[in-house]
């Protein structure tokens, strides 16, 4: 995956995602091309 900056709006965004009953974080991660050890780091920076 190509490296990018995000903007907190993308990163809460993804994070919000990831709330969602039937979430799938993998495939959440997928959509919005970040890995997921990367999703777990913002998740518990917005915590």
């Amino acid at each position: 995956m190509p490296k990018k900056r995000r903007t907190i709006e993308e990163k809460l965004g993804s994070v919000m995602a990831g709330f969602a009953p039937e979430a799938n974080i993998a495939a959440i991660c997928y959509k919005h091309q970040v890995f997921q050890s990367l999703f777990y780091k913002w998740l518990y920076a917005f915590q």
